[in-house]
Parts: C-alpha cells; structure tokens; sequence
C-alpha cells in the first residue's frame, strides 16, 4: 500500500499522482532553507539566464584554475547534489520513486518528475483528448470507440464528482457526453450516478437528450438502474422526469430498475420506482416482470409494495419468472424470518410485542404513497414542518436506542406476512388440480415445512388439504419432515388430526423409517448450530426426545 503521510519533515505527504503543485512547493522551502535550490535553478540563471548564457566562455581561464582547488568544488557539489537528491528521494512514493531510482543529478530527477506529474494533470489529460476528438469530430461527428483511452479522464472527473472538471470538458468535446467509456462500456452519467454524484447527475441530465438517457452499458444497465442501486431517490427522480421511458428497461438478466432497487435493499427507492413504473409493464409478457418484482420485494423484505401489487394482481403469486422459474409462493416459502414462528424474542421483547397496537391495514391503495414535501408552503407552514419533522426524527431515534423501534417493525413485518399468504391462498383456491402442479404448489409447501413456517403451512393445508399427506423427494411427509427438521411447532398440529393419527404414524419413508426412527436420531446440523454450546445441544436433544418418542409411544399404544 503507498504511503500518504510523509515520514520525514521535509513534506507534509509524499509525491503522489495527484498532489505535485502542494509537493514541489514545500519541496522548493526546504532546499532554499538548506542552500540547495540552486542546484535545482542555478542562481545565475535565476537572475539572468540569458545574459550569463549570451557571454562567451575564456577556456584559458578555467584551464588556468588550479587543479586542487577544481577538486574542491566538485567534491561540494557531489555532496551538496547528494544531499538535494536524498530530499527528493525520501519525499517520494515508491512508484514514483521507481522511476528516478537510477538518476544521479538532482536537477534532472526533479526535471523528470515535473514532466511526468504535467502529463497527469487535467490541463494536459483535456490537451490530449483534443487533439482525438477534433480528429474524430472531422469524420462522423460521433465520438469512436478509438478515443477510450483518453476518456479515462473524463471517467476521473464524474467519479470523483468535480463538475468544474467535467463541465470544462465537455465545453470543448460535446460529443463525449454519450461516449461508452473503457473498461465497463458507461457513460459519464452512468458513471456520476454509480459513484452517488448527484449534482453531477443532475447537470448532465440537463445537458443530455431523451435518446441519450437510454443509452446502456455493457451488462445492459441504464443509468437510472445505476442510481436503483446506489439508492438516492432524488437522482432518480431527475432521470425520469426527463424520459419516463427509462423504468421500463431491463438488462440482460431481464431485472428493471425496480428490480434493482429491491435487490439493493433501497426501501425509499423501491417505494418510488413502483409509484412511478407502468402497470402495463408489470402485467406484460404474461407477468414475467410482475413475477420478478414480487420475489425481488419479499426476498428484501418489501412486504409493504409486495402486498400492494398482490392485492391488485393475485394471480401473481403463481406466475413463474424467466430465469429459476419460480414464483412468488416459493418466494415466500424461504422466508421464514418475515414469519412470527421463524422468531423467538425474549421475555420482555414478547411484552412489549403484545402490548403495541397497530392500525389495521385496509387500504392498499394507500400504502405506498410518498409524501413529498409542497415547497409553495406558505413561510409559517415550512417552519412547522421542519419542527415537526425533527420532533418525529428525535422520536424515531429515541425509540430505535430502546430497541422498541425494531420490535414494531417486526410486529408490523408479521401482519404484511399473514396478510400475503392469505392473499396467495386466496388465488391459490381458485386454480384446479393441473393449474396446482404447474405452479409447484407442492415444492413450495415443502419447502415451508423445512423451514418451519407454522402459519405458510396452516393456510396453505386450508385451500389445498392433500397437501398434508404428500411425501416429499424421501416420501417423507408432513409430520415426518418435521421431526427429521426438529420443528415442534409443525409436529404440534398432529395433535388435531385424532382420525388420521394411525395412519400417520404408521407411516415409512424411503429409508423404512417411521416417526419413531426420525425422533431417535440426531439434529440436523442446521438446527444444532443454532446452539451455543455442546451441552446446549445435548439437552436440547434430550427434551426433544422425551417430548416427541413419549407422545409418538402414547400414539402407537391408542393404535
């Protein structure tokens, strides 16, 4: 890694590429202390160089020095050049020290690092671009695939969010404003919005045609789907005010913008490019892009704009995607955190839990709303709001430090869960017996069963009740799956089934082993490693095992 800080007290901070003017200036102060700038600028040629340089040289006179007293001044000078030299060296990283390793005389080392630090700087990196782009305007006017290696310096300026820069740039180079920059194939907007460069973005918005917004990267990504990622709503907004069109593009994996913004886990986003994006575009090629969505909002824990859109589209919930073919139902099916069984808060957590109150959620239409602040309001009104608004910050982190924040959340994250899985029910008892087992209605309630989502499981044995003696890939089912997962609360419901118990625990997988086989062996290691201790383990395995065989053995005994 390179040094920054200098370890001696000739500079502040070693050479870098980007700090040559700060450097040689400092630089310069120490050798004129040390009487050794003018082995950098002779003073002779400080005071007058082309005065000392026009007067001819009296060979005979410096052939008639003595000898000893030549040698005087050249053993000087060696040290007062060794001297100088050091300076620079020690002042120096190592990759730029690298390249004057091998030079003796002071004067040229510093001569070699002021030309190598100009050929960096921007006046010469926009010098260098201007001559390829004069070229390349003299031909087609647009901007050739040729010039990338010297648009890397307007790569620099939008990264680095230095408009002056990028804006003196494209004064003289127009057409680089939609140039696909090396290695990534982005633009310079493309770059401003990955970097979080928001006033960058915005200028270059206002500089950039409808058309030229579209305009992709190699991976197929516009730059609003590199502002979705980043997750500043405001330079998103700018984007689609001025091309509405660009929340309907999807790169190659076939993900939108709102897809991205989901997947980054940018609530406030998300919650924008959902209000703002078409429905026709989500209910398109059969749903896929719908479908897509909805995975992308439950797998970040969107629970709220998932409901919304299931709400207003229900036969989302078995649409499959294009690429793992899945669907919403399996989706959720792997979420077993969103899920009140999937927790197991403490004894005052669960207090607090219960005593929290929320208002019903009746109004989908309403849910995913963003107020947006009325900047008209009256003086009177701004002031109110921006007391009001600290007020509600100054509550929010007061209960976030309490921890009761996160149990309100969660409380709240439990209510969208029950309500999306009835909602999938609801469709879900509609679809006949084909329609079930193109949507893998089955591989999703397996998969409920292995994570132990007690309430997946419940509605879903509601709408599709042979579900509960299906076997799984070991022809395991329900009840038998539960006790090889060691999941109590699925096992319980057996207690509800007096009927079908003898057929149940009469019951053998693919291995001839019973209930009774399941419960003697060991945890999955999944489960184990949700203990801390072995000691843990070992009793955790002994309650089990006096729950489960007991009751399994009074089952076998009523049979």
């Amino acid at each position: 890694m390179t040094t920054n800080i200098s370890p001696t007290s000739i500079v502040v901070e070693v050479l870098r590429d980007d700090n040559y003017d700060d450097w040689s200036a400092c630089m310069k102060s120490y050798m004129l202390a040390h009487d050794l700038w003018d082995l950098i600028e002779p003073a002779d040629h400080q005071e007058g160089d082309q005065e000392v340089d026009s007067q001819p040289i009296d060979h005979r006179e410096v052939d008639s020095e003595p000898i000893d007293h030549r040698e005087g001044d050249s053993k000087a000078w060696r040290k007062k050049n060794a001297a100088a030299l050091h300076a620079i060296q020690v002042s120096c990283s190592p990759h730029i020290l690298s390249t004057i390793r091998s030079i003796i005389p002071a004067k040229d080392a510093w001569d070699t690092l002021a030309n190598s630090q100009q050929q960096h700087s921007p006046s010469h990196e926009v010098q260098s671009v201007e001559s390829d782009l004069s070229e390349s305007s003299q031909g087609s006017g647009a901007v050739s695939n040729e010039m990338n290696s010297t648009l890397q310096a307007l790569y620099r300026y939008a990264h680095r969010g230095d408009w002056d820069a990028t804006k003196d740039y494209l004064n003289q180079y127009p057409d680089a404003i939609k140039a696909k920059i090396e290695p990534y194939g982005e633009t310079a907007l493309h770059v401003a919005a990955r970097a979080g460069n928001l006033k960058v973005v915005e200028e270059l918005v206002n500089l950039m045609s409808k058309e030229d917004l579209e305009i992709k990267d190699d991976e197929g990504n516009t730059a609003l789907s590199s502002a979705a990622t980043v997750g500043i709503t405001k330079m998103a907004e700018c984007l689609v005010r001025k091309n509405q069109n660009l929340v309907t593009f999807v790169n190659e994996l076939k993900r939108s913008p709102l897809d991205e913004a989901c997947l980054s886990n940018n609530k406030d986003m998300a919650r924008y490019l959902y209000n703002v994006t078409p429905v026709e575009f989500l209910r398109q090629d059969n749903g896929i892009h719908g479908s897509n969505f909805l995975q992308c909002a439950i797998g970040a824990q969107m629970l709220d704009i998932a409901y919304d859109f299931l709400h207003r589209y229900p036969n989302m919930t078995t649409t499959m995607d294009d690429a793992d073919k899945w669907n919403a139902l399996f989706a959720l099916s792997k979420m077993p955190e969103i899920f009140p069984s999937g927790n197991r808060p403490g004894l005052w957590q669960q207090w607090i839990y219960s005593c929290i109150r929320l208002p019903p959620i009746d109004t989908p239409d309403q849910i995913c709303c963003i107020y947006m602040p009325d900047q008209r309001l009256s003086g009177s009104e701004n002031i109110t709001l921006r007391v009001s608004s600290k007020l509600h910050g100054f509550a929010i982190n007061l209960l976030t430090f309490l921890g009761i924040k996160k149990i309100y959340d969660l409380k709240k994250m439990h209510i969208y869960s029950n309500k999306i899985i009835r909602c999938m029910c609801e469709h879900i008892s509609k679809l006949d017996y084909e329609k079930l087992l193109e949507a893998n209605i089955h591989g999703a309630f397996q998969r409920a069963v292995k994570e132990g989502i007690v309430e997946f499981i419940i509605e879903l044995i509601k709408v599709c009740p042979h579900l509960m003696t299906t076997g799984d890939d070991n022809i395991r089912n329900l009840f038998m799956s539960s006790i090889a997962y060691r999941h109590e609360k699925v096992f319980s419901l057996l207690y509800g089934l007096e009927a079908s118990i003898a057929t149940i625990v009469s019951l053998k997988d693919s291995s001839e082993n019973t209930l009774l086989h399941l419960a003697a062996k060991l945890s999955p290691p999944s489960q184990l490693a949700r203990i801390s201790s072995a000691a843990l383990q070992m009793q955790r395995e002994r309650q089990w095992y006096k729950v489960s065989f007991l009751h399994l053995t009074f089952f076998f005994k009523k049979k």
